[in-house]
């Protein structure tokens, strides 16, 4: 029997904020090196950090999405520039309730419970070296910093029950999907996922429950699916199987700093709806410094976006998961023109 449409839930996916350490301006310090570092590696991106201004308008957005919508905030990896203790604390202060600015202002989503609904990325799994360290000069290599270890304990996460006013559920998964990444090895140089030992022990967490009538189940992970290069081979193919294994139908990612969504039919004949966030608060400029030190062939940056999800009831055994995304201009975060990559839907018997 078909039932008038209804939100059920609103939620706010945020990526990338690449947090550094704050300067005059509040946005992060970034090393004079760090120009003539890139030319080694320039896909690090996120080493040019967060933007102060990105900070102020985010929190905008998720504090009238919350008011208007009861929206609920999911995180997906890369809170740091580069792993630093004073940067990961600084984004979970940020996260968790406020932050100063130089301003006296104080911004934050003051979300005491967001660390259940966020994992982590690799810049966070990076030891917060400068580029100008004599004991490593490639700042993603050592060991991670004790914030990741003391924030991230827990991986994976203990499922996140939502319940909806329809009787139904989501339930949020996560994963740490650079566990497996170890010592020099080409994953941690270009930034590719390695995660079969986080699939096994979320398999093992569920202990083979089925997914209960009226549950939605949706995996955070930082790295996409979408792109191939992302997720090293082994990992690719254990969570094909951990996605049909476990009746997942979302997951939600970030990672390559652009949003975008697709459908993914796995050989087993099972769908899954990937939903990608861009960077939300990485800085989107370049630094003025580094006209002294032009780069041939510098990216374009981002603009930074969030992904808003709504949930949607449209029959009684059936809802559509519906993605909306939203880009950051001078004026803050608006909806994006509907011919931008990010809109997507996905229609799921729950």
């Amino acid at each position: 029997m078909q039932t008038s449409r209804r939100r059920l839930a609103t939620f706010v996916h945020i990526s990338d904020l690449h947090f550094g350490e704050l300067d005059a301006q509040d946005d992060a310090q970034v090393e004079s090196a760090v120009p003539w570092w890139w030319r080694l590696l320039p896909l690090c991106k996120g080493y040019l950090g967060h933007h102060g201004v990105a900070l102020r308008q985010l929190d905008d957005l998720i504090g009238l999405l919350h008011e208007e919508e009861q929206a609920v905030v999911l995180v997906t990896g890369d809170l740091s520039a580069n792993g630093g203790e004073r940067q990961v604390n600084l984004s979970m202060n940020y996260l968790r309730s406020t932050i100063a600015l130089t301003t006296n202002v104080r911004t934050g989503l003051n979300d005491v419970e967001i660390l259940s609904r966020t994992i982590p990325g690799n810049h966070d799994h990076w030891p917060g070296f400068s580029v100008l360290s004599p004991v490593n000069p490639l700042p993603m290599l050592g060991p991670s910093t004790y914030a990741f270890s003391n924030l991230f304990w827990e991986r994976p996460k203990a499922p996140y029950p939502y319940p909806l006013v329809s009787g139904h559920r989501v339930t949020f998964l996560g994963i740490d999907t650079d566990a497996d990444v170890q010592g020099i090895s080409f994953e941690r140089l270009f930034a590719q996922g390695s995660f079969e030992s986080q699939l096994k022990d979320l398999r093992s967490q569920l202990g083979g429950i089925d997914r209960l009538a009226g549950e939605v189940r949706v995996l955070l992970l930082h790295h996409s699916l979408i792109e191939a290069s992302c997720i090293d081979d082994t990992s690719r193919k254990e969570l094909a199987e951990t996605l049909q294994d476990c009746r997942i139908s979302v997951i939600l990612t970030g990672h390559t700093h652009d949003p975008i969504v697709a459908t993914h039919q796995l050989s087993s004949g099972w769908s899954v709806f990937e939903a990608r966030c861009g960077t939300s608060t990485q800085r989107d400029f370049y630094p003025p410094e580094w006209q002294k030190v032009p780069l041939p062939d510098m990216p374009e940056l981002e603009a930074n976006s969030v992904l808003v999800h709504r949930i949607y009831q449209v029959a009684r055994n059936t809802v559509q998961w519906r993605t909306t995304p939203y880009v950051r201009s001078d004026q803050g975060f608006t909806v994006a023109d509907p011919s931008a990559p990010g809109h997507g839907q996905m229609t799921i018997t729950a």
